[in-house]
C-alpha cells in the first residue's frame, strides 16, 4: 500500500511543487489539505504518513504559523527533509476581468508583489494559498485577479495577465517534509550540509549572558549554527525560547555532547528533527548578502559609524 503525503492545497501551490520534489518519500500519494495545521495534525494523528509545509521565504522570512505549531503545539512530528522551491509569480485573470480592481493571493505572495499591485492600483485581499486565489477567481470572484505560481493558472483555466510580477527575482521558499520518524541517515559530518538538526532551547531562568552560555557548547565542539531566532513563551512577555538549526545530524558525538552539557545546565530541549538538507548552490565570487539599510562596518567612514552606533538624542528641555 502506497504511503500518503499531505501538502497545502489546492492543486497548483508551491507546496505541491515541493511535494513533487521530496526525496525521502518515494512513491507517496499526494493529497491537498486545506491549511498548514491540517497537514501537521494529519501527520501527528496518522491520517497521513508525511506532510509538506512552508517554513521560510527568502523575501518574507520565517512562516511563523508553521514554526509556532511545530514548536508549541505538535508532539511526535519530526522534520525529515527540507526542499527549496524557486519562487516567481504570475498575475492571472479571466477574459472578462479587464477592469479588475482587486487582486487575491496568499499574504506572502502579496508581500512580494507590492510594487506591481501599487502600480496597477489594485486592492489586495488575502487567501489561504495562491492556488485557492486561482480557484476563487475561476469560480466566485471572476471580476478579480490573482497572483500565483506560473503553473497554477492552467489548472483553473485562467489567462496570464503578466509574468514575473515579483518585486525582486531570485526568491525561493524552504519547505519541511514531516513524518513521525526520521529519514535514514545517508551521511554525516559536523559542519557539513548533508544533514541539519532543528532544536528548541528554553533556559531555566533569564540572566545576562544566557544566550552565549547556550551557544558556547556548540562552538566549542565545532558544530556550525546556520539559523537562530527567538519566540516568546506563551506564559508572558519577556520569556523566550530559542529555535536553532545546526549543521549536524543528531547522532554525531559532538552534537550529542553539546546537548548533554545544556541539559546539565538546566536547559530544556525539544528536537524538531534531523533532516536531509537541500543542496545549495555556491555563491558567486564576490557575492554578498543585501545588508540592512543603515548598517555599518569597520571599513566605513568613522563619522558614519558614529551616526549609526550613537544616534542623536533629543536635547534636554
Amino acid at each position: 500500500m502506497a504511503s500518503t503525503l499531505a501538502y497545502l492545497g489546492p492543486e497548483g501551490t508551491f507546496a505541491q511543487a515541493a511535494a513533487d520534489a521530496a526525496r525521502t518519500v518515494p512513491g507517496a500519494q499526494a493529497f491537498a489539505a486545506p491549511d498548514v495545521d491540517a497537514v501537521i495534525r494529519g501527520v501527528e494523528d496518522a491520517t497521513y504518513d508525511y506532510g509538506v509545509v512552508p517554513i521560510e521565504n527568502s523575501v518574507h522570512g520565517t512562516v511563523l504559523p508553521t514554526l509556532d505549531h511545530l514548536v508549541f503545539v505538535q508532539d511526535g512530528v519530526l522534520v525529515r527533509e527540507e526542499v527549496v522551491v524557486p519562487v516567481s509569480f504570475v498575475l492571472f485573470g479571466n477574459a472578462d476581468a479587464r477592469d479588475a480592481k482587486v487582486v487575491l493571493s496568499h499574504p506572502h505572495a502579496l508581500a512580494q508583489c507590492r510594487e506591481m499591485i501599487a502600480a496597477r492600483g489594485l486592492v489586495a485581499e488575502e487567501t489561504s494559498s495562491t492556488a485557492e486565489a486561482c480557484r476563487l477567481v475561476a469560480t466566485t470572484r471572476r471580476d478579480a485577479l490573482c497572483i500565483a505560481a506560473p503553473h497554477a493558472g492552467g489548472h483553473y483555466g485562467l489567462r496570464t495577465i503578466a509574468g514575473a510580477v515579483e518585486d525582486r527575482d531570485g526568491g525561493s521558499t524552504r519547505f519541511y517534509v514531516l513524518g513521525r520518524a526520521l529519514a535514514p541517515e545517508t551521511g554525516r559530518g559536523v559542519g557539513g550540509e548533508t544533514f541539519r538538526t532543528g532544536l528548541v532551547l528554553t533556559p531555566g531562568r533569564d540572566r545576562p549572558g544566557i544566550l552565549l552560555e547556550m551557544l558556547r557548547p556548540f562552538a566549542e565542539r565545532g558544530v556550525n549554527l546556520s539559523s537562530l531566532m527567538s519566540r516568546p513563551l506563551r506564559s508572558g512577555l519577556g520569556l523566550y525560547c530559542f529555535i536553532l538549526v545546526v549543521d549536524a545530524h543528531r547522532s554525531t558525538p559532538e552534537l550529542g555532547a553539546a546537548l548533554s552539557e545544556l541539559l546539565d545546565h538546566g536547559v530544556r530541549i525539544k528536537n524538531l528533527g534531523s533532516y536531509l538538507a537541500w543542496p545549495s548552490a555556491a555563491p558567486a565570487p564576490g557575492a554578498h548578502a543585501e545588508y540592512p539599510r543603515g548598517s555599518v562596518a569597520a571599513s566605513d567612514d568613522p563619522d558614519q559609524q558614529r551616526r549609526v552606533l550613537l544616534p542623536p538624542t533629543d536635547p534636554t528641555p
